[in-house]
């Protein structure tokens, strides 16, 4: 797998070491024989706020959000850094994508190769992001529930689907992304 980051060389070393460490850790878990490259791109090179996505079986792109957090580089002294295990889970999560792509390829193709946002694209989209969070929700003993807060706090008033943009509480599409970390991540009913 090509791991790079091209605009960066500090971050282009970084991203190397963290997945080389995810890959002996977890590596066993994981059925990556169709993934190619995985590249570290600025936040400001992509229209909404991500910390990580699946493009194809063939590639993942991170984004540098997590990263500008870090207050080091120095992966010895950022074991218990709560966005260093963020970024460590958001590259598990996506690379478990590129595993459930092996078991479940026709919702991945549902959602991969359409261009129209319709029921079977949206039903695909939300349990293959439940079960890929469902994978990764306390990786690595990280709790992150700031989302489920700002979920629960909004409005929720959808009048469109829109996977490219308006990512607000109008919009369904994004509520369909975002449902299934919610879910995954208050599986205790208390935290509901």
């Amino acid at each position: 797998v090509k791991v790079y980051c091209l605009y960066d060389p500090k971050y282009d070393v970084f991203i190397k070491e963290v997945v080389n460490i995810i890959l002996d850790k977890y590596g066993n878990d994981l059925h990556l024989s169709s993934l190619e490259e995985i590249e570290l791109i600025s936040k400001e090179d992509i229209s909404y706020e991500t910390d990580g996505k699946v493009l194809s079986s063939r590639k993942i792109i991170v984004t540098s959000r997590l990263y500008e957090l870090l207050p080091t580089l120095n992966i010895n002294d950022l074991l218990e850094n709560n966005n260093y295990k963020l970024l460590k889970k958001t590259l598990y999560h996506e690379m478990g994508h590129i595993t459930d792509m092996t078991f479940m390829p026709k919702l991945y193709k549902c959602v991969l190769d359409n261009d129209e946002i319709d029921k079977n694209y949206i039903a695909s989209l939300f349990w293959l992001e439940y079960i890929a969070e469902r994978r990764t929700s306390g990786f690595e003993n990280v709790n992150d529930l700031e989302i489920c807060d700002d979920i629960a706090k909004r409005k929720w008033n959808c009048s469109m689907a829109d996977p490219y943009g308006h990512y607000n509480e109008k919009n369904f599409f994004y509520l369909t992304k975002i449902l299934p970390y919610f879910m995954a991540r208050t599986k205790e009913p208390a935290l509901r």
